[in-house]
């Protein structure tokens, strides 16, 4: 079901590879850009449950692109992320990235292939949660009209557990979508797409008989989802966007998969049928800054999780978030560009596990260097 060890080795091996033959093989044709980002919050409910741990956080992110030419950008990536009192939740990323445009911008037909690797490493008291994860998609676009196009893609996710081979996931994708713009700058923007995950649940039998041990057996999750994004301009200096999502399990059979009381580190927090809308705003009223604001609601059913040896969790939550940032972009002559910006969010969330009730409020404080 998943891929071999030694084909990870070999992909890790290849990205590298690439890597290293591109930067002495086209040296003369190169360029090259940086991005340096720092950041610092506060919120009082670190891990998003009702234990409403306050604490505060600082994230350190770098990243080089190399474009040996200009259909091709290299993109390695690290950060680091380090947490004042719950300090073993400290962590370090690494990881790769190679994008390819091999058509023009003048041409009706865009073609976009992307390949990953990112590995995340935490301190020792929180290594369960030491991921590899190795992604990839390819799309295929077609502009049938000044103001219209449609497009296709394939996307595929590999995720892998250092220390709990029983999280390990594997999701496939294809997804299509049309774009249009009408009656002057309205636009409105529709995907759809059907995913497979390959994972490892646990015979739910098993558990009622603890302290056996643990039956796994093979997962197989098929969901389907549809978003409609509509948006425009009100006025010269705001913009919005509306998004709805429809997300629906499909021959679901309800399985038992690993989880841990970290809820938002979860293998599966991310993992959900129902439905969301969420408005964005965006103003320039303010000379030389940008205002971004806006809300949104999220109906979740997730799946079913073994929390604690013998205790299966059911959860159905009803999640709102509101934010509202501001940035302030200031590009050099020299194609330098610093931008400073600071963002607040306010998240409620209820559950029908009381667990999973809570409320949580974050500030962050960021700087980008970028060139």
């Amino acid at each position: 079901m998943y891929v071999t060890d030694s084909l990870m080795q070999l992909m890790r091996y290849l990205l590298i590879g690439i890597f290293i033959t591109v930067f002495f093989v086209f040296p003369a044709y190169a360029d090259f850009g940086y991005e340096v980002k720092l950041s610092g919050s506060v919120t009082n409910n670190l891990i998003s449950d009702s234990s409403e741990l306050y604490d505060s956080y600082s994230t350190t992110s770098a990243a080089l692109k190399y474009y040996p030419f200009a259909q091709l950008e290299l993109n390695l990536k690290s950060e680091y992320n380090y947490y004042s009192n719950l300090v073993g939740l400290g962590n370090i990323m690494g990881g790769a990235e190679i994008t390819w445009i091999p058509t023009s911008q003048s041409s009706p037909l865009a073609l976009y292939f992307n390949a990953g690797y990112d590995n995340r490493s935490y301190r020792e008291s929180f290594s369960v949660y030491n991921t590899n994860v190795y992604n990839g998609m390819g799309s295929i676009s077609y502009r049938l009209a000044r103001r219209a196009q449609v497009r296709a893609g394939i996307t595929y996710e590999q995720t892998e557990f250092d220390n709990s081979e029983g999280a390990d996931k594997e999701i496939y994708g294809f997804m299509f979508g049309a774009n249009v713009t009408f009656l002057g700058s309205n636009s409105l923007d529709i995907e759809s797409g059907y995913s497979f995950a390959d994972f490892i649940s646990v015979d739910e039998v098993s558990i009622m008989s603890w302290p056996q041990v643990l039956e796994e057996t093979d997962g197989d999750l098929k969901s389907f989802y549809i978003s409609p994004r509509y948006s425009r301009p009100l006025g010269s200096k705001l913009g919005m966007n509306l998004t709805y999502t429809y997300l629906s399990f499909v021959d679901f059979d309800d399985p038992v998969v690993y989880s841990y009381s970290t809820g938002f580190l979860s293998p599966w927090a991310s993992v959900w049928d129902g439905n969301s809308v969420a408005l964005n705003l965006k103003s320039y009223h303010i000379p030389k800054m940008i205002i971004t604001a806006g809300g949104g609601y999220w109906n979740k059913r997730l799946l079913r999780t073994l929390e604690l040896p013998d205790r299966i969790v059911t959860r159905e939550d009803d999640y709102s978030r509101y934010y509202i940032g501001l940035s302030w972009p200031m590009p050099s002559r020299s194609g330098a560009y610093l931008e400073p910006s600071i963002q607040l969010d306010i998240i409620n969330n209820t559950s029908t596990d009381r667990l999973y009730d809570y409320s949580t409020f974050s500030v962050v404080v960021g700087l980008t260097f970028r060139r």
